[in-house]
């Protein structure tokens, strides 16, 4: 399995948060379901459906990924420091345990102190 564009989703996931608002799906986004079931998803899974995806698709899956970990970990505040870190914690864990639970990796990566 190859690791995707990790420095450039991260750029995109730090440098352009003003993504989330509307824009135009590309051609490759659109094919893609715009649903994910996260429930009984491995990290390999989660691996190969962020791979298809563009730069700021995955860059918003990432950022909506640290806030679902945010929610349960009581965190209050937004640490753009902290973001890159859990991103690049999540796709470490991921690559080297591909058949655990993302759920379960999002919990256990980078937990805020």
């Amino acid at each position: 399995m190859s690791r995707p564009h990790l420095p450039v989703i991260v750029a995109v996931l730090l440098g352009t948060m003003s993504m989330c608002q509307a824009a135009p799906l590309s051609a490759a986004d659109r094919k893609l379901p715009r649903v994910l079931e996260l429930t009984g998803m491995s990290c390999g899974e989660f691996l190969q459906n962020l791979e298809k995806r563009s730069v700021k698709d995955a860059g918003v899956l990432l950022t909506w990924l640290d806030g679902y970990r945010s929610g349960f970990s009581g965190a209050r505040r937004m640490d753009l420091n902290a973001m890159e870190k859990f991103s690049t914690d999540l796709m470490a864990r991921c690559h080297s345990k591909p058949s655990i639970p993302v759920l379960d990796a999002i919990e256990e990566a980078n937990l805020p102190e």
